[in-house]
């Protein structure tokens, strides 16, 4: 058998800007708004929930597992945060005073010490700060 070749025709493809067709019907507005942007210039968040609809759009199943996702998120949402400063030194009237223990009893409280490097180490660098804090020092090991 020969294989031959065979000619269509010629056609011509035209583009424009009106109304979307049938297929994007049903797409919310806005996210038929955002198909016609640059998609270098789309926000992460419309990114997402463009490719939501469109994973979304034929399948129940991750329909169910989007709805779960989002109420999971919502209940995280709505755990009370605490805003506890953990890697921030105290400043001003908030400094708290170092003593050395006389003895190591806790109770009984002896001279007060200041945050210095021990003159055993190296000598602490002058592009930082005069008043060297442990958290500095953890930061510029790293």
């Amino acid at each position: 058998m020969t294989a031959t070749k065979h000619v269509l025709g010629s056609f011509r493809l035209a583009t424009g800007q009106r109304d979307a067709p049938e297929t994007l019907a049903g797409m919310p507005a806005d996210l038929r708004k955002l198909l016609w942007k640059n998609p270098s210039a789309w926000k992460s968040d419309e990114r997402a929930g463009l490719a939501r609809y469109f994973l979304t759009s034929g399948n129940q199943d991750l329909v169910a597992r989007f709805k779960v996702l989002d109420e999971d998120r919502a209940s995280l949402a709505a755990l009370p945060s605490c805003n506890l400063l953990i890697m921030r030194e105290l400043t001003g009237k908030d400094v708290r005073t170092t003593r050395v223990f006389h003895r190591g009893n806790w109770l009984d409280k002896d001279e007060v010490v200041e945050a210095a490097t021990p003159t055993i180490l190296n000598p602490w660098p002058a592009r930082l700060s005069a008043q060297p804090t442990r958290l500095r020092k953890m930061a510029d090991q790293w």
